[in-house]
């Protein structure tokens, strides 16, 4: 079943067990994108740049 199916079934049955059948087809699509993004930021460098001690 993919994410279109899952949500006409949802919209004909109106019942709660669909629907979370489409949130987690849903999710499971969308699981790769967000691992991306949480770690999109620690690869970068930190920035150790500072003023030189006189």
């Amino acid at each position: 079943m993919n994410e279109t199916d899952a949500w006409n079934y949802f919209l004909q049955s109106g019942a709660v067990n669909d629907y979370l059948t489409y949130l987690s087809i849903q999710q499971a699509k969308n699981a790769g994108k967000e691992l991306e993004n949480n770690n999109e930021n620690s690869d970068r460098r930190a920035n150790t740049e500072r003023t030189e001690y006189r």
